[in-house]
């Protein structure tokens, strides 16, 4: 029982002291497009998957109506630790 709390108090501290990995700015491929329908709304919505150079992978979900690129394309992305984030004007029309 004492281990257990010496152990989570020790955590909390390492834990503590993290610091928010940087932003930075990339490109990624985009690699695959699901277009369906949402089973929120009457509308299609379309899926995109895109990877960086250093493999790591995201997705963004938009209307389908408002999707303006397509597989092989190159989109602008953030990168914070392993995830990213498409920009907000990247693949809308």
């Amino acid at each position: 029982m004492r281990l257990t709390a010496t152990l989570c108090a020790l955590l909390a501290l390492q834990l503590g002291g993290c610091k928010p990995q940087p932003i930075t700015q990339d490109y990624a491929e985009v690699t695959w497009i699901a277009v369906g329908n949402s089973k929120y709304t009457t509308n299609k919505s379309a899926a995109i998957t895109f990877r960086n150079a250093r493999g790591f992978v995201g997705t963004k979900v938009m209307p389908a109506e408002q999707l303006n690129c397509k597989e092989h394309d190159t989109v602008k992305v953030h990168v914070q630790g392993v995830v990213l984030t498409m920009d907000e004007g990247e693949c809308i029309r």
